[in-house]
């Protein structure tokens, strides 16, 4: 009976006809799980604002319910091994950071994720530079590409070469590029929308996920991945020394996580999400001099925040924008000021200051900028 109420719910919420009058959120799992890996992500959507959250945390990490006791030098972390494989204790700890159990979940395993992305026809991801991987003769080249569904899932799942000690920050690294991933398939869905909306290549989406949800539900749910903007929440991670261990572990600290994401459940109910500055780093790969400067100095006019300019790595034929911070709500204020094209606009999380990097590539025409 709980299972029907909640379905008819999620339809009468999530459906294309919104009313816009609930305050209800819906919380959905969704989890990569196979025999080495799994990731996951939180849900969280608000039908009445059109806002998704995307709760993250990294899966390697583990749990302390007291952070205090980290600092006693003689904890032993035998203690903590039993989670390392726990995938269903692992997942619950969104339930502790939203306050919240999940309404309904999605599970996909590798073979068909695999099949997944493919039938969408890939998706597309810049990097800055070149990335190789453990365990895989195939070098990620820098640039935009279209990435399909083994060498993807090769991209988020397998660790950069490291020296013993440094584990803690691969870790991080590979668990941002899923991040990455997530955010540039959810922005591409739009893209997608014949394979989507057709019933008969949806009933084949449908069958590649093991959920609860119905095929109206989960239709519905894709739809607004579509609609809806969206941010994210990197809960806060505590790196801890075991004398037992050569390696840094990482542990997510709950308090923070819980206040980070009450700061922006409090930002979405109160409309406020947009009251911070917006800022960006522009980069020079179009072989003009100070191009970059003479684009911050127009910029700047418009009350974005420009905190730094410079020459990137490699030249480009075309001129990217990309989004660092996951905050698609920014994202539409920067591409209305910049008149960029949606197809040259990534996704891409890493450590950085500015929420946005702006790459000028040989396409760049000043004159045109000023006209608009």
């Amino acid at each position: 009976m709980y299972k029907i109420i909640f379905s008819l719910l999620f339809v009468f919420l999530f459906g294309c006809n919104i009313t816009n009058k609930s305050d209800i959120d819906i919380h959905i799992n969704f989890i990569i799980n196979d025999l080495n890996y799994y990731n996951f992500t939180r849900m969280v959507f608000f039908p009445k604002e059109k806002i998704t959250l995307l709760v993250f945390y990294n899966p390697e990490s583990y749990l302390e319910e007291n952070p205090e006791k980290l600092n006693n030098t003689n904890i032993d972390f035998k203690k903590y091994q039993d989670q390392k494989n726990d995938v269903e204790k692992k997942v619950k700890i969104f339930n502790k950071i939203t306050q919240k159990n999940e309404n309904f979940y999605l599970r996909i395993d590798r073979d068909n994720f695999i099949r997944f992305i493919n039938f969408i026809n890939g998706i597309k991801i810049f990097l800055p530079s070149n990335l190789e991987l453990e365990n895989t003769d195939y070098l990620h080249i820098k640039g935009d590409h279209t990435y399909f569904g083994e060498n993807l899932y090769e991209f988020f799942t397998l660790n950069e070469r490291y020296e013993s000690g440094s584990y803690h920050i691969i870790s991080q690294n590979k668990h941002f590029r899923f991040e990455t991933m997530m955010l540039n398939l959810i922005f591409q869905l739009k893209f997608k929308k014949e394979i989507l909306q057709k019933q008969n290549q949806l009933d084949i989406l449908y069958s590649f996920f093991n959920t609860n949800l119905s095929k109206n539900d989960f239709q519905n749910f894709l739809e607004s991945l579509v609609e809806y903007d969206f941010l994210i929440v990197e809960a806060p991670l505590i790196p801890v020394k075991f004398p037992t261990n050569s390696e840094t572990d990482l542990f997510v600290h709950i308090p923070k996580s819980k206040e980070l994401y009450n700061h922006y459940l409090n930002k979405i109910k109160s409309n406020n999400i947009l009251k911070d500055p917006i800022t960006l780093e522009i980069l020079n790969a179009s072989g003009i001099n100070r191009l970059a400067n003479r684009v911050k100095a127009i910029i700047d006019s418009q009350n974005y925040k420009v905190l730094a300019t410079d020459n990137f790595s490699f030249d480009l034929d075309e001129t990217f924008l990309i989004c660092n911070n996951g905050n698609s709500l920014e994202l539409k204020q920067l591409i209305g000021l910049l008149y960029i094209p949606e197809k040259n606009i990534y996704f891409l999380r890493r450590i950085k200051d500015v929420g946005f990097t702006y790459i000028l590539g040989h396409d760049f025409n000043v004159k045109k900028f000023l006209k608009r």
